[in-house]
């Protein structure tokens, strides 16, 4: 059967969503997801293990990185890139979260979690965003 290949600012289809690499060793993926619950589609910027020339990199992209959701590995990440995405919502993957990193997000007025401290971050159509650490005792259903 034939391959699909993720190329460079190139979206790729899947169903309704898409994906796109923004860098040229896909750590840099832009998700594009649609909900029937939502009227707009959310954009997250998933960035793994991204050293500083990867970095630099990334900030003189043509591609626009302003993503409503920055998914990433918890390393430390430079103003003007946090700048560039804006996202509402920042989430760590991670055991640790570089505190200057996480002091800079919510001075922004944006939402940080992490994984190893909040355990997976959930999404509900009437309550946003939440850890599911926090919540799992509380809730009735996914969809309170």
């Amino acid at each position: 059967p034939a391959s699909t290949h993720l190329g460079l600012n190139l979206p790729l289809s899947l169903g309704p969503h898409r994906v796109e690499s923004l860098s040229e060793d896909a750590t840099a993926l832009r998700l594009t997801l649609f909900s029937q619950t939502a009227p707009d589609p959310q954009t997250w910027l998933l960035l793994t293990h991204l050293d500083p020339a990867a970095q630099q990199a990334l900030r003189t992209t043509p591609a626009p990185l302003a993503s409503d959701v920055l998914w990433w590995d918890g390393q430390p990440l430079p103003l003007d890139l946090i700048a560039a995405i804006q996202p509402r919502v920042a989430i760590a993957s991670s055991r640790r979260l570089d505190p200057a990193t996480e002091d800079a997000l919510t001075q922004q007025g944006i939402q940080v979690w992490c994984t190893e401290r909040d355990g997976a971050v959930l999404w509900q159509p009437r309550r946003g965003y939440q850890a599911y650490l926090s919540t799992a005792a509380t809730a009735a259903t996914a969809w309170d």
